[in-house]
């Protein structure tokens, strides 16, 4: 999408595992309990599929376009217009355009 579409933009290995142990550390290690949680969006996609996609949370993009998650660029509707019930059934029964990407659909 964009810039990049078509391009290998996959972190090598070495890099996700370092951003993993970061998320790690400062999520659960208790030397860290004081510092602020952080949220690796991509690490949970990539071991069990989209998060989001209407149906634990939904991405609301600075327009007020609801989408499935921040890897995702297909709107489903809009929290600043329509009603909001139908663009989150839209956005459940859709499910998630990114996730059918990462994995080669």
């Amino acid at each position: 999408m964009g810039h990049y579409t078509g391009q290998d933009v996959e972190l090598p290995s070495a890099q996700l595992q370092l951003l993993e142990g970061f998320y790690l550390r400062l999520n659960f290690d208790r030397a860290c309990r004081d510092m602020p949680a952080v949220q690796y969006v991509a690490l949970a996609q990539r071991r069990t599929g989209c998060q989001g996609a209407g149906d634990r949370y939904v991405y609301v993009d600075t327009d007020g376009a609801l989408l499935a998650c921040p890897f995702c660029r297909t709107p489903r509707g809009s929290a600043l217009e329509g009603r909001l019930d139908d663009s989150l059934r839209a956005l459940g029964t859709l499910g998630c355009p990114a996730e059918e990407v990462s994995r080669g659909g």
